[in-house]
């Protein structure tokens, strides 16, 4: 696969992600205004805690992919837009869940309401979210499965899917 196309599919991932989504949900919030506080600095503050790890996630997932799995995450639907994974990720922040770049992308748009503070803000997040649960089982697991075996199914049964089981973060 050409660099071109590489890079073109890192730039549509970016485009949708990090750009569209989070004028959508703005969008959202204004049509509908209401809003989760009347005191508008703690939302502000608590979604660093959210915001800060989200990008954090989503930029090591998108290194470890390149550097290790030697693929980029752009592909849907089953289609490649760019690259597919060579290797199995299943070490650094592939350790805590198997679909790190999700749960930081989930993580940076409840930070994004947080900031809107506005109930219809979180819609996006929340349909994101259920959406894309339901994406990685139908399309991106019997994949992965195809590509990489027993070693996958194995993977499967050791990490969750989304959200880290916090008592092994502790560890």
């Amino acid at each position: 696969m050409s660099k071109v196309r590489q890079w073109g599919a890192y730039a549509l991932g970016i485009s949708i992600f990090l750009i569209l989504i989070p004028l959508l949900m703005f969008y959202i919030s204004t049509i509908f205004p209401a809003a989760l506080s009347a005191k508008p600095i703690w939302p502000e503050i608590f979604s660093l805690l959210f915001f800060v790890p989200g990008i954090w996630l989503m930029l090591l997932a998108n290194l470890h992919m390149h550097r290790i799995g030697k693929g980029n995450p752009v592909d849907g639907f089953n289609i490649a837009v760019g690259q597919r994974t060579q290797r199995l990720m299943t070490s650094g922040v592939y350790n805590i869940c198997r679909n790190p770049m999700l749960l930081g992308t989930f993580l940076f748009y409840m930070g994004i309401a947080l900031v809107l503070n506005k109930w219809s803000a979180f819609s996006i997040p929340i349909l994101f979210i259920l959406y894309m649960r339901w994406h990685v089982q139908k399309f991106e697991e019997p994949r992965l499965l195809r590509d990489f075996g027993q070693a996958y199914r194995e993977y499967q049964e050791q990490v969750p899917m989304l959200f880290p089981d916090l008592k092994n973060l502790v560890k």
